[in-house]
């Protein structure tokens, strides 16, 4: 389930045309241990989300066709559906690689004119340009799986034989698995879009006939979740993303990666999504290390991490992508303190992407798990300048194009987005959030987000300005001038 609460502008929206200074501070927590969960294995997990794909009503998409079209009692329904949607072919590059995935794990099942319906598609309907990483690795990969399964003489609407696309296709993959492991993520620990990358090197592993390939993405399948994992908080994913719906940003248990967290690490409640459906289909496994890693929180520890910005086309006119100029560089240093019962994460603020960029939060263990146990604040900033260092357009274009993907993009009411005028500072379970917004920015305010399920709110106005945060087990102050 996918929670909506009622975002919260905190306190009484603060409408500062100069500067906010806060202060967080996590300072009490009782030693207890969450709320046993019972064990299943990963194969019985595995089975439960094939299930549920085959027997609910999801709607008509590719994962629902195929979990359908896998069991023969529900085989036809499944083949009707599939047969609709590669009627109406959406342009989308997400969509056109989740169609290649069906036809990979339904090669066998499906007609002859289906699959030549599938690669016809390949050969004449081009896909909308894209730009986001997960994009260009689920592009690349969904190419380079249809290039070793299609015949030598395939066509494809690009204009290049096989040969070329297989070549380039895999050329891309293996650089990107380079670069990331050396320099570090563009779409950074995203709960929204990292399930679509790590599916991604499943198709890899299991599909590609090159064994070098197939061997560079198990490894690199296992060291995405290894990186997930240290930020793993019995179903949420903690700290500073680079992109995240806003949906996620407010309830941490309700992302892509948390439907994976399920899988894999069984510590939290039960979810299922399209990308971890295409896991379950894997026989891939995570190592047991990782598991522990994600499930193991006897004590506090510290994470760093370095991860990058979107990739920066240019330098706009009169801008700066943070408070600090020496600090707008592409490099991002990401920092979690995890706790047995809540975490703190953050980046040092600015613009790292020109929209669902989330700066820090504070996000703890619930009594109820599928409810919200998350806090943060932002500066909803949108402005066309903003876009132009991350995409080869006017300002203009670029605000209009980002309005299509992101509905909230310009509006005061958005729960993500990062802000030039942001400057975040952490040390442990401490953060200073500096604000200092000015009077050029569109909305000269500071919002953000509170669940309801909390034990006790308590503003002191008058004499400390603290305000107190009771949320049950873990206790958080925030001081803000």
């Amino acid at each position: 389930m996918i929670m909506r609460p009622t975002p919260l502008a905190f306190p009484n929206r603060i409408n500062l045309h100069v500067a906010c200074f806060l202060l967080l501070c996590m300072f009490l927590h009782w030693a207890v241990s969450p709320a046993s969960i019972a064990q299943e294995t990963i194969a019985e997990r595995k089975d439960a989300v094939r299930a549920f794909f085959r027997d609910a009503d999801v709607g008509k998409n590719y994962a629902a066709a195929t979990g359908k079209i896998l069991f023969p009692d529900t085989r036809a329904d499944g083949l009707q559906m599939l047969e609709e949607l590669t009627t109406t072919i959406s342009p989308d590059v997400i969509e056109r690689y989740r169609m290649t995935a069906a036809y990979l794990h339904l090669h066998q099942l499906i007609s002859d004119s289906m699959r030549q319906r599938i690669e016809y598609i390949w050969g004449h309907i081009p896909v909308h340009p894209f730009d986001g990483e997960h994009e260009r690795v689920a592009y690349h990969t969904a190419l380079h799986l249809m290039t070793r399964h299609a015949g030598e003489d395939a066509v494809f609407f690009n204009g290049k034989s096989m040969r070329e696309n297989e070549r380039e296709s895999r050329a891309f993959l293996l650089d990107w698995i380079r670069e990331v492991t050396e320099l570090g993520q563009r779409d950074f620990d995203s709960p929204t879009y990292g399930a679509v990358t790590i599916a991604a090197m499943l198709l890899l592993r299991d599909f590609a006939l090159d064994e070098d390939l197939r061997r560079a993405a198990d490894l690199m399948a296992h060291w995405l979740l290894a990186d997930f994992a240290h930020d793993y908080l019995n179903g949420s994913y903690c700290g500073a993303h680079a992109r995240e719906h806003m949906n996620s940003a407010m309830n941490p248990v309700a992302s892509d990666m948390s439907g994976l967290g399920w899988l894999y690490f069984s510590e939290s409640h039960r979810m299922y999504g399209r990308e971890q459906f295409l896991a379950a289909l894997s026989d891939f496994e995570p190592h047991s290390t990782i598991v522990e890693i994600a499930t193991r929180r006897a004590k506090p520890f510290e994470s760093w991490e370095r991860k990058r910005t979107a990739r920066i086309y240019r330098n706009a006119r009169n801008f700066t992508l943070h408070p600090d100029p020496a600090r707008a560089t592409e490099d991002v240093v990401r920092y979690t303190y995890m706790d047995p019962l809540y975490a703190i994460g953050s980046i040092p603020g600015g613009l790292v992407q020109p929209r669902e960029q989330h700066s820090w939060d504070v996000t703890w263990i619930s009594d109820h798990p599928e409810e919200p146990a998350t806090f943060f604040l932002m500066h909803p900033y949108s402005d066309p300048d903003a876009l132009r260092p991350f995409m080869p357009h006017s300002a203009d274009l670029a605000l209009r194009n980002t309005g299509l993907h992101d509905p909230y993009f310009g509006t005061v009411t958005k729960m993500v987005g990062g802000s030039p005028f942001e400057d975040v500072f952490q040390y442990k379970n401490t953060l200073i959030a500096l604000y200092d917004i000015g009077k050029i920015s569109r909305f000269p305010v500071i919002t953000g987000f509170m669940p309801l399920d909390l034990q006790s709110l308590d503003i002191d106005s008058t004499e400390t300005q603290w305000i107190t945060i009771n949320t049950g087990d873990v206790y958080i102050g925030m001081y803000p001038l």
